[in-house]
């Protein structure tokens, strides 16, 4: 499970709720900037278990994070692949 294999957890909780009844339903795990994603999405349809999708966007990477952190000083790259904060004013 994970970004190698985007829809195992999905396919891991179907093969659950056919040998207990649970879980009823699944928001599914995403990555909105895979390639991939068109075919990623076509396999979730076919689990009639996923009800919706969920992304984690990407976020300040903890070694950069610092107390005076200021999210209105953050801008995205092309495409969204990297953020770069500034903790200066300016």
């Amino acid at each position: 499970m994970g970004p190698r294999d985007p829809t195992g957890e999905a396919h891991w909780v179907d093969m659950l709720n056919a040998r207990t009844g649970l879980p009823n339903a699944l928001a599914a795990q995403i990555w909105l900037d895979r390639d991939d994603l068109a075919d990623v999405l076509a396999a979730y349809r076919e689990l009639p278990l996923v009800r919706s999708v969920r992304h984690k966007p990407r976020t300040v990477p903890r070694a950069d994070y610092r107390a005076s952190f200021r999210p209105d000083r953050c801008t995205a790259s092309a495409g969204g692949a990297a953020m770069r904060c500034s903790m200066r004013a300016g």
